[in-house]
């Protein structure tokens, strides 16, 4: 008997952790050892540009199109908890509908924060928004 409640439990506890990071469960949709969803701040660029202009790479933005990411400065979950392991880093971000209006040119050197699902194994963010700080509001801030 007590090994038929250990499986039952055990399927019990299976079940739930695939929608939930913790035993609190995560009301993000997160999913453990897959994604969990980021706010991810920090300065846009061009990683192509960037090593052109620092290392002299044979990156051809130009032609092939602007790398983009950004230097992370801040980041946290949707729960409010810092993920201090990615600040300094770079983050790459998916092509979404979100992403594909930066204007790389117009927004080069700007601030700005991605929301959306963090892949754990890639490395990516996947935004489903994306907030660029506007001139105006680096004067107030």
């Amino acid at each position: 008997m007590k090994f038929i409640l250990s499986i039952i439990v055990a399927l019990t506890l299976a079940s739930t952790s695939a929608f939930s990071e913790e035993p609190g469960g995560c009301p993000h949709a997160c999913k453990p050892n897959q994604y969990e969803m980021t706010h991810a701040t920090g300065t846009l660029y061009c990683v192509g540009c960037a090593l052109k202009e620092q290392f002299g790479s044979k990156a051809d933005c130009e032609k092939g199109g602007h790398q983009l990411a950004i230097k992370v400065t801040k980041c946290e979950d949707y729960c409010g908890e810092e993920k201090a392991g990615l600040i300094g880093t770079t983050l790459f971000f998916l092509p979404t509908e979100a992403t594909l209006k930066i204007d790389p040119v117009k927004n080069y050197g700007k601030t700005v924060t991605l929301s959306g699902r963090y892949y754990f194994t890639a490395g990516v963010i996947e935004p489903e928004e994306v907030k660029i700080v506007t001139d105006d509001a680096e004067k107030k801030g």
